[in-house]
């Protein structure tokens, strides 16, 4: 019962996000009355027309029913058409607006929220979800209209017989057929076919949206894989390796032999599903047709009220059919509505201060004590960190893969809170200034630095104001002048192929280029580069410590880099083991201390280049 309360008001919340987003999605709802009008229209005036023709009406007579039945259909049928194109205006609006929903709650997210693991379980399961089903609050929407729709059918059925239930509940005479049992009987009967709809379409609806499941996973997988080979990038490991039975046995074999077979089961369960519930609609027609028929054969009710009474009752059974089978579906939305509403709700851990920062002040940076590990982790990533970095100077972070490197960086960014220890900018603890302006004091170029398929000038300014010149001059510092000669359209050229089919692939290297320049853009008090250097070759990488060495004279300025040449450019070098910083100084004497790790790390390098 718990399950239940919590997935109507799942359901109810849905919808109410839907109607707020979109109120012209309430058309979808207000249609139904309209569409459960317009079969009785007919049954009405059939019923009438009958009846005239067997009292031998004249034409005249005869001649406005006609008129009013073709002009009722025809206004019906122009009001439904209206109000479908309003609905799918409304359902797309809802789409977008369900995404833009997300991409909002993902923006204002804090970074640790972002990259924690259940964090992106939940964003890989709407995502799968917005591919495979669809909106998660249209679905339910849809099903939800179905279902007004047929209690409606049977409130207009209900309104239509109820002048003549007298008459068929009445006894007429001896015998079962002319007692009131007769229709005691047929009513208990649709009662308890309508019954057994409901068990049996919430039955098969469960197994078949299992099984759907199943296959939408084999499905996800087979297109991870084509993607990927029509990825170029990707080509040449599968050539060079001969991946491709591999690929094929994973993607390829599993969807044609475990999919093909869940495919047959499919349509086993829907066509079981569709044969159950048109033999239970048969036989409750039947039974609907033995009661009236019976009445009517007997004349106790007259044609027109035969024809009345029969469509009502039919109507009856089409709304009950369509209530039972949409309600059997609608636990198969709660999955999507819970991935979507799991993603906007979630909220960032971190609380910011409100104190501000005056970005062309003094900078002094300071780790105190500082040890953290990620969520989930029973290692720590960092451990009694302490070092003090002033403003102007530069600072080389040097270590083996896993030692700390990156997560100092995100610490100092505040991308991560410590769990021991602080950190403070001034002598005030990072928690306590407003997040915002503390993180325009830094101009970062991470290891795994993100280009965006957007006009190279906007990537460069990360915003639509450019400033050309200042932009032609932080590409020449980073070594992307020359290639910039041959962009197309100059800054306006699309990076990619996503966003624009004349968009430009750039390499590796000079990528990287480009989030150098981004950073030096930025024009920040702190830089910090994070392997800046990696895709380059050893004379674009002096060249651009060099250039990256006049910008960032007067700044602080942090290297992290497995390329000890850039400790050459930096006052102090921090050397990181395992998490801990074991050792801090400038390069002259760190290099003669044998038995340190810079010692060694220096060595290791250098002996390659004698």
């Amino acid at each position: 019962m718990k399950k239940l309360i919590a997935n109507i008001r799942l359901f109810w919340r849905g919808m109410r996000v839907t109607f707020k987003t979109a109120p012209a999605a309430l058309l979808t709802v207000l249609n139904q009355p309209i569409n459960a009008i317009s079969p009785f229209v007919n049954i009405y005036f059939s019923s009438l027309i009958l009846e005239q023709l067997t009292g031998k009406a004249a034409f005249e007579q005869i001649l406005p029913n006609i008129l009013w039945a073709v002009g009722l259909n025809s206004i019906l049928y122009f009001i439904t058409n209206s109000l479908g194109a309003s609905n799918q205006q409304a359902w797309r609006r809802v789409y977008v607006e369900e995404h833009q929903s997300v991409a909002k709650a993902m923006l204002v997210l804090d970074y640790e929220t972002l990259e924690d693991t259940e964090t992106q379980k939940k964003s890989a399961d709407l995502l799968n979800h917005w591919h495979h089903k669809g909106s998660p609050l249209n679905g339910p929407l849809f099903d939800l209209s179905n279902l007004l729709g047929g209690v409606f059918t049977c409130v207009m059925a209900i309104i239509f017989i109820k002048p003549l239930l007298g008459i068929i509940f009445k006894k007429t005479g001896d015998g079962f057929l002319n007692s009131p049992w007769l229709g005691i009987s047929v009513c208990a009967f649709i009662a308890a076919g309508v019954g057994f709809v409901l068990f049996m379409s919430n039955r098969m609806s469960k197994r078949w949206f299992k099984l759907h499941e199943r296959y939408l996973e084999l499905e996800g997988i087979f297109h991870y894989y084509a993607n990927m080979l029509e990825d170029h990038k990707s080509g040449k490991e599968v050539r060079i390796y001969a991946q491709h039975d591999l690929i094929e046995h994973h993607a390829t074999d599993k969807l044609m032999h475990e999919g093909v077979a869940l495919q047959r089961k499919l349509g086993s369960a829907q066509s079981l599903s569709s044969a159950t519930l048109a033999i239970i609609g048969a036989i409750l027609g039947f039974g609907v047709y033995l009661l009236i028929g019976v009445k009517g054969l007997f004349g106790f009710i007259g044609v027109g009220a035969v024809v009345r009474c029969m469509g009502s009752f039919l109507q009856v059974v089409n709304g009950l059919m369509q209530i039972g089978s949409n309600v059997g579906r609608l636990d198969a939305f709660i999955p999507g509505l819970r991935y979507f509403f799991d993603v906007v709700d979630l909220m960032p851990k971190h609380t910011g201060g409100n104190q501000s920062i005056n970005p062309d002040g003094e900078i002094d940076i300071e780790f105190r004590d500082v040890s953290f590990k990620y969520p989930g982790q029973e290692d720590y990533a960092l451990r009694h960190v302490s070092f003090h970095l002033q403003g102007g100077k530069h600072l080389a972070i040097v270590g083996e893969n896993g030692s700390g490197k990156t997560t100092f960086i995100k610490l100092l960014c505040r991308l991560y809170d410590p769990m021991e220890g602080e950190i403070l900018l001034n002598g005030v603890n990072i928690r306590e200034y407003d997040e915002d302006s503390y993180r325009r004091l830094f101009g970062v170029v991470f290891q795994d630095y993100q280009l965006f398929a957007l006009p190279l000038g906007e990537n460069i300014a990360a915003g639509k104001d450019v400033d050309e010149e200042r932009i032609l001059l932080c590409l020449d510092e980073s070594g992307f002048g020359l290639r910039l000669e041959k962009m197309p359209d100059g800054l306006g050229t699309w990076l990619y192929r996503e966003c624009d089919k004349d968009g430009v692939e750039v390499s590796g290297g000079e990528a990287q280029k480009l989030a150098l320049a981004r950073a030096l853009y930025k024009d920040a008090p702190v830089i910090v580069l994070d392997e800046p250097t990696a895709a380059l070759d050893p004379l674009a990488e002096a060249a651009v410590y060099a250039g990256f060495n006049r910008f960032a004279e007067g700044k602080a300025a942090i290297y992290i880099s497995h390329r000890l040449s850039s400790c050459r450019f930096c006052e102090t070098v921090a050397v990181f083991e395992a998490g801990e910083l074991v050792q801090y100084g400038g390069h002259e004497d760190l290099i003669v201390n044998e038995d340190g790790k810079y010692y060694e790390l220096w060595n290791a390098q250098a002996k390659y280049y004698v």
